[in-house]
């Protein structure tokens, strides 16, 4: 409930995307192109994409919990590039590949904004979590902190129970609409591969190790979809939250754990 301390951390939020935008930029021009390129560009990019949408979020929503989320991802990212030998972290010419079609670069770009709204939205479920069961008698003041923090800007006074139950309604809302986006866009990126695909090798799908698990992913966010609108659900937030977890491990996977052998 200390607004001075919401603007700090707005404050220090938006420092560090500009010092990250920086480096993106400084990377770009010593490379002369935009920086996806390879592993480690195409990891600072998702992390880079994330922040920002989280920032317009917070501000358009006017939540801060997008801003908490975006800070919490962006500092565990940087974390990982800083201590982690990410493959092709060197600057160098763009990969021939990338340089065939325009599609190819569009379909690599929104896939990366896709993962950067189911990262962004794995930490909002996170938070939705650690409300969800962080239920203890007595905790009216935590409970008007976290709101105060996280939720609508303003003191809640209805007590622990009703000021617990509109937080998770608002972390609830604030996923589902990250999670959304990210289900269209990652639609949109897969369809725009097959489309290049059909171009590149004469096939619009073959079933290898990234289309399959792009899909899967692509899937898990479906499934989260579609039991909100069929109302089978008891507690949707919860199943939502859950599922986001399940969809980002998926999603790391996907990006981490496969690798496609080069074609002869």
């Amino acid at each position: 409930q200390r607004r001075g301390l919401g603007l700090f951390g707005i404050a220090c939020l938006g420092a560090g995307f500009l010092v990250h935008t920086a480096g993106m930029i400084v990377r770009g021009v010593l490379s002369g192109r935009w920086p996806i390129h390879n592993q480690f560009e195409s990891f600072m990019a998702i992390a880079w994409f994330a922040v920002l949408v989280g920032l317009v979020l917070m501000i358009v929503k006017r939540q801060w919990m997008f801003g908490a989320a975006a800070a919490a991802l962006g500092a565990a990212a940087l974390l990982v590039a800083n201590t982690t030998a990410i493959p092709s972290n060197e600057v160098a010419p763009v990969a021939g590949i990338l340089a065939t079609s325009s599609i190819l670069y569009i379909h690599v770009n929104i896939v990366l904004v896709s993962y950067a709204l189911i990262a962004l939205g794995f930490f909002v479920s996170l938070i939705y979590l650690g409300v969800y069961y962080s239920r203890s008698p007595g905790s009216t003041d935590a409970a008007k902190l976290a709101i105060a923090g996280l939720g609508e800007q303003q003191v809640i006074t209805s007590g622990a129970s009703g000021g617990r139950a509109r937080l998770l309604n608002d972390l609830d809302k604030a996923q589902m609409v990250v999670l959304q986006i990210a289900f269209y866009g990652l639609g949109v990126g897969i369809l725009l591969g097959a489309y290049w695909a059909d171009h590149a090798w004469g096939r619009w799908w073959g079933w290898d190790p990234k289309e399959t698990w792009a899909l899967i992913t692509w899937i898990i966010y479906l499934i989260a979809i579609h039991l909100r609108l069929s109302g089978g659900v008891k507690n949707r937030g919860l199943t939502t939250a859950w599922l986001s977890v399940i969809g980002f491990g998926v999603m790391l996977w996907c990006y981490w754990g496969v690798t496609v052998q080069p074609r002869e």
